[in-house]
């Protein structure tokens, strides 16, 4: 009895190694990509068919939005010409980016853009916008 609850001990523990290690194999995303795609607001070629749009705040609103709109939908909330969007950080291999929008003169950021990538292809497949206020 012992025998076989070591022998499914090493096993379970094998394939969780092996799982972490798989993640771990992973190779890191640029995020300059994105800034760049979201600063121009082209993100077509960087997004699943269908993305998961979230705003964040006072009223939480999600948006099923297609991969060909999802450009055009973010131009339409977020643009001003007075504001420049930068890299605040990455998570899980680059797969969770977060992207600041700021103000011309201002060090403060006004909104978060929070990009999740898929893991088989890396392309965006959800967004989340949160306004800093």
């Amino acid at each position: 009895m012992n025998k076989l609850k070591t022998t499914i001990i090493v096993i379970a523990m094998t394939i969780f190694g092996a799982e972490v290690k798989a993640q771990n194999d992973q190779t890191k995303i640029d995020p300059q990509v994105y800034v760049d795609a979201l600063s121009n607001f082209n993100l077509e070629d960087l997004s699943a068919d269908t993305v998961l749009f979230t705003q964040i705040g006072k009223r939480n609103d999600s948006y099923e939005v297609g991969k060909k709109d999802i450009s055009k939908f973010i131009k339409l909330k977020y643009k001003d010409k007075q504001t420049r969007f930068e890299w605040q950080s990455s998570g899980n291999s680059g797969r969770a980016i977060v992207i600041s929008q700021y103000a011309r003169n201002s060090r403060i950021p006004i909104r978060f853009f929070v990009i999740f990538l898929s893991y088989t292809d890396n392309r965006i497949v959800v967004i989340e916008v949160e306004e800093n206020k």
